[in-house]
């Protein structure tokens, strides 16, 4: 999360300003929340009076104006009124080349480190924490397809995942189940939800409520601590 008034960046390609007059407060690829939608995060994609990377200034919004594309909605890109946005996550990396807001056209200097803090939610008791550095997070599932990994020399990009669980039972059984998938290791509410999405791509988590197909606890499950039972 980046602090908008504390983010100070000199206009990127598809930024860039009509005349000394204009604010530097909305970007391309700017991520905002708007109080007209207050649940949804949503990507800038143009903004009245700027240019865009080939120097042509938007000429279809007007100053004040921003088209704005919103996270899994069918109207976009909407208009909306700079004014009654709020900059949530600014994209700075290494070596982008920064300046004063105060003094956008003045001095100017690149970036050499970046520090993301987050808003954690909790999936099952809807609790926020707040401010967390992305340093001491770590993804559940860091790797999925589409992933690009690297290996020695050579780059390669992730086709396909297996998930290998372990499940406790209630009654302190536990078991070993390789290649599991959500037919028959099936996480509570995996369908439905607001997390619904994020669980294609990470079924399974430590903690996961799970309900497993008796089949596959009699013959494919390895046994770590109890053996199989009917009606477990």
């Amino acid at each position: 999360m980046v602090n908008a008034a504390a983010s100070e960046p000199v206009p990127p390609p598809g930024g860039g300003v009509l005349d000394s007059g204009s604010e530097f407060d909305f970007f391309r690829e700017d991520i905002v929340s708007s109080p007209n939608r207050p649940d949804l995060l949503g990507v800038v994609e143009s903004v009245g009076g700027q240019s865009d990377s080939e120097g042509e200034i938007e000429e279809d919004l007007e100053r004040g104006l921003a088209k704005v594309s919103w996270y899994k909605q069918h109207d976009n890109p909407t208009t909306e009124n700079v004014a009654s946005l709020t900059v949530v996550d600014r994209s700075l990396l290494y070596h982008d080349v920064v300046a004063r807001r105060s003094d956008p056209l003045g001095q100017s200097g690149f970036v050499t480190d970046v520090s993301i803090y987050c808003d954690c939610k909790h999936v099952s008791t809807g609790d926020i924490k707040r401010n967390l550095e992305s340093r001491t997070l770590r993804p559940v599932q860091p790797l999925k397809p589409g992933t690009y990994v690297v290996k020695g020399d050579w780059l390669g990009k992730v086709e396909d995942c297996y998930d290998h669980v372990t499940v406790k039972f209630s009654d302190g059984a536990v078991c070993y189940i390789e290649n599991a998938d959500t037919g028959s290791v099936v996480p509570q509410d995996f369908e439905g939800g607001e997390h619904e999405n994020d669980r294609i791509d990470c079924p399974y988590y430590p903690g996961t409520i799970v309900f497993c197909d008796h089949a596959v606890l009699k013959h494919y499950a390895r046994w770590l601590k109890g053996k199989f039972r009917e009606g477990r």
